[in-house]
């Protein structure tokens, strides 16, 4: 009986009450502080991965069998002289991020080579043709995991009515693309302008004012 008494008397003291009321108090916000503090640890972990995986160097395997060219390269890709290669697979087109340079079918694409114009960044020339009458080539440069960094059509022929040709030279820092209009006036004389790009050190490729 004495024992119930105090705890009775223990019970309703308000002293163990405020004691009990902190008690709860601290221990609500420790859990919270830990809490907020594996929730971080997580955060900085995960964003250490994506860092991690964003400069991870990616190696695609069937480019191996593709030639790797010299600088500098003349561009001269036309109806005349190109060797149609074998299309690639809708899953190497998606992996290349082809459908972000193509306009039209982009099943109809080819890898002609590559080149090793930087250290920093990787080239690849691909050819293809949106319908029957004209030809495209493209140099595109991507980061080391093939992320696509800029790209410009170097070479470009039409058999509709012949009139229009691209044609390039690649350089270490720059390219070359001159235009040609062989249904300008004098037709043995043609109409030709030419465009410097400049390569920045990122592989960016902008026009030279």
């Amino acid at each position: 009986m004495g024992k119930l008494i105090r705890f009775i008397v223990k019970q309703n003291n308000p002293h163990m009450k405020t004691i009990r009321i902190f008690t709860i108090f601290f221990i609500s916000t420790f859990l919270i502080l830990l809490n907020s503090c594996i929730n971080q640890g997580n955060k900085t972990t995960n964003e250490k991965s994506l860092s991690v995986n964003k400069d991870k160097i990616i190696d695609i395997p069937f480019l191996d069998k593709y030639t790797t060219r010299d600088l500098p390269v003349i561009e001269t890709t036309n109806f005349d002289n190109y060797k149609f290669k074998d299309s690639l697979s809708r899953e190497e087109i998606k992996i290349l991020k082809l459908e972000k340079v193509v306009n039209g079918d982009i099943l109809n694409i080819w890898i002609n080579y590559r080149i090793n114009i930087s250290p920093n960044y990787r080239t690849i020339v691909v050819s293809y043709m949106p319908n029957d009458n004209e030809l495209y080539t493209v140099l595109i440069n991507y980061t080391k995991n093939y992320d696509i960094i800029d790209f410009e059509t170097v070479a470009y022929d039409e058999i509709a009515e012949s009139c229009m040709r691209i044609v390039s030279e690649i350089k270490k820092k720059s390219l070359e693309v001159t235009h040609i209009n062989y249904c300008s006036e004098n037709p043995d004389n043609p109409e030709k302008n030419t465009i410097i790009y400049i390569i920045a050190e990122n592989g960016e490729i902008e026009a030279s004012h």
